[in-house]
């Protein structure tokens, strides 16, 4: 085998294994395997993605751009960002998609995961609707919308929080935690989650009366940890989706009001059957655990 294929399957081995858990090499904790280089670029994207998120918030505020160029301009970003990533991972020899969270195994976990975190959400949405009826639920997602919006409209909307997922949780969240690898889990969540807010709704444009600390904590914080757990952004950006109440108040006008309010009894059922799921998977290792210990006393 020549040196550049035992290169590749190190490297992918390395970067995108079958399994949650990253096999590190033990000069890694000394500050090797090019982790310089790893903050070095981190860093350089960070600069790129603060300069390029502001930029396009201000052009889409100042030119009033419709609902269809801002999902346009949401993935031309997606894509300038991606590119980023790609273009310093390759420099420094380190790229694969497991680097942003594209991995073939886990879509599912990082959905229950998530979805679990959810839960509070979800019952308060579940009890509201019973108990001040779907005129709440509306005020309480409103998004500007055509009088008569036309029945394909939410498609517009998926698409555009499609784009915003991509934008958080592969390029936002996995790649940065990817990179910070080195760092213990204590100081490189919360380093993550601070970079993030400082970019959600442009706190440093509009000021940080513009910060949600809802969804700062749900879809920054939790959410990150679903990822940590998982190690796949794909599933974050579904259940993000299927999260977020613009979709679901341009769903209701475009279509129904009842749709809104079978969406937030299944969202709520979801929710309690992963965390069902998690609960299960628990006892169910605990109690294997408990078995081989007892097979090897």
């Amino acid at each position: 085998m020549s040196l550049i294929v035992m290169k590749y399957h190190y490297m992918r081995e390395y970067w995108c294994p079958d399994k949650v858990y990253v096999r590190r090499r033990p000069a890694s904790r000394e500050g090797g395997d090019g982790a310089k280089e790893r903050y070095r670029n981190l860093a350089i994207f960070y600069v790129a993605t603060y300069s390029a998120f502001y930029l396009f918030d201000y052009i889409e505020n100042a030119l009033s751009l419709s609902f269809g160029l801002k999902i346009a301009s949401g993935f031309a970003l997606d894509a300038i960002l991606f590119l980023l990533v790609y273009a310093l991972s390759e420099s420094g020899g380190y790229w694969s998609p497991c680097l942003v969270g594209f991995r073939r195994t886990g879509t599912l976990s990082a959905f229950v995961w998530a979805n679990a975190f959810l839960l509070p959400d979800t019952l308060t949405l579940l009890f509201r609707l019973y108990a001040y009826g779907q005129a709440s639920i509306l005020a309480l997602f409103y998004f500007p919308t055509p009088s008569s919006p036309p029945l394909w409209y939410p498609l517009y909307a998926v698409s555009f929080w499609i784009a915003g997922g991509i934008a958080v949780f592969p390029l936002l969240e996995a790649f940065p935690y990817e990179s910070l690898k080195d760092v213990r889990k204590r100081y490189a969540i919360p380093l993550v989650v601070v970079l993030w807010a400082g970019i959600y709704n442009a706190p440093l444009v509009v000021g940080v009366i513009n910060l949600r600390p809802d969804d700062i904590f749900f879809f920054d914080f939790l959410f990150l940890v679903a990822y940590v757990k998982s190690r796949n952004s794909i599933g974050l950006v579904l259940a993000y989706v299927l999260a977020e109440s613009p979709v679901w108040y341009i769903i209701a006008v475009s279509w129904g009001v009842r749709i809104l309010s079978i969406g937030i009894v299944v969202r709520a059922l979801l929710s309690v059957a992963c965390v069902g799921i998690l609960v299960f998977q628990y006892w169910r290792s605990h109690g294997n655990d408990q078995k081989s210990r007892a097979t090897h006393t």
